[in-house]
């Protein structure tokens, strides 16, 4: 059995006894709706773009490049930097990409 599996399974056995089966029932079924469409939506539009560059070195630039974007626009929309606008932990995880 796999770790995350294993790991799913425990947390399950651990918490099941005091919530029930409303452990697996979600608040807002209509987010959790959502969010499956986006992302069987990201992926096919992912696996769609790697057909149409026929580069996986170049789909990798694009991928990764957004990552970068992500990390560096949550200073300005979560303020999770300080000072410059940039955190020393940010930093860090920046130049490690």
């Amino acid at each position: 059995m796999c770790t995350l599996c294993r790991l799913a399974v425990g947390h399950a056995g651990l918490f099941f006894p005091r919530h029930g089966i409303g452990l697996f029932r979600p608040r807002r079924l209509g987010i959790q709706v959502l969010r499956g469409v986006l992302l069987f939506a990201s992926s096919a539009l992912y696996f769609q773009g790697l057909a149409e560059l026929a580069l996986l070195p170049t789909a990798a630039t694009v991928t990764m490049t957004g990552l970068l974007l992500i990390t560096a626009l949550s200073v300005p929309f979560w303020g999770s930097g300080s000072g410059l606008g940039i955190g020393r932990r940010l930093r860090l995880a920046l130049s490690a990409r």
